[in-house]
Order: structure tokens, then C-alpha cells, then sequence
């Protein structure tokens, strides 16, 4: 059913059937580990943090509390990345979120660049496809 995906030409990193060569699942995992790890904790501080999120939020347009939603599907969707049955939907949830983020402040311009979203659109992008085949299907 088609050819396995590529992250690098010559590494097979996940196979149709779902498992793939050391070397790839090997950096698949480092990439998720990484990547998650930041998101989920980047999401946890528009909670504790909440203050300075609300105010940014609200100095973009939008309202203060939608930080919380933002910070929570972050979370949600960085913690599925691990999950590999479920990895495909939580890393497109992120890749979403961080196309509004760049969009976002490269609307505002201020502090932040889109260069750190625009990283994690890319990385969440391979994490959900590497990990397509071992989704959950209804």
C-alpha cells in the first residue's frame, strides 16, 4: 500500500505496518521527547503563568481567557504526541495551533518571532505523518 515514509532520505523511520528501522524510531521518539516535552510545557505556563498570557492575549486581540484554552489544547495535543495510536491527531492539533500562533505575531510584531512557531508547525508535521499509520481508526 504505497512506500514507507522518509524523515531522512536513506532512514526509514516508520513503515506502513507501523514499525520502522532503530535508527528511525530511535529519532522520531528524540523529536517527540523534545518537542513535546516543550510544548506541553509551554502550554502549562498560560496557567502559571496566566497573568502575562492574558494580558498578550489581549494585546492581540483576543480575549484574555482564550489563553487558557490555547495553553490546555497544547497540552492535550503534546501529550496524545506520545501516545503513538493517537500521536497523528495530537501533533496535527499542535501544527494548528502554531500556524495561528505565527500568524499571530507576525500580525503583532513585538517580542516574539514566528520562527519558534513555524519550527514547531514543521516538527509536529512529521511527528503526525511518521505516526499516521499507527493511528487510531473508529
Amino acid at each position: 500500500m504505497g512506500q514507507p515514509f522518509h524523515i531522512f532520505q536513506g532512514v526509514r523511520s516508520v513503515s506502513e505496518d507501523g514499525t520502522g528501522s532503530k535508527l528511525g524510531t530511535i529519532g522520531l521518539w528524540l523529536i517527540t521527547i523534545v518537542f513535546g516535552g516543550a510544548m506541553f510545557v509551554a502550554g502549562g505556563l498560560k496557567f502559571f503563568a496566566a497573568e502575562m498570557w492574558l494580558s498578550m492575549f489581549e494585546a492581540w486581540g483576543y480575549p484574555g481567557p482564550v489563553s487558557f484554552v490555547v495553553g490546555g489544547l497544547e497540552m492535550i495535543g503534546a501529550a496524545a504526541s506520545f501516545v503513538p495510536r493517537y500521536a497523528t491527531y495530537g501533533a496535527t492539533l499542535v501544527a494548528i495551533i502554531m500556524v495561528v500562533a505565527a500568524i499571530t505575531v507576525v500580525a503583532h510584531p513585538g517580542e516574539f518571532t514566528p520562527t519558534v512557531p513555524l519550527v514547531n508547525v514543521v516538527v509536529f508535521t512529521i511527528i503526525a505523518v511518521a505516526r499516521r499509520d499507527a493511528r487510531w481508526r473508529p
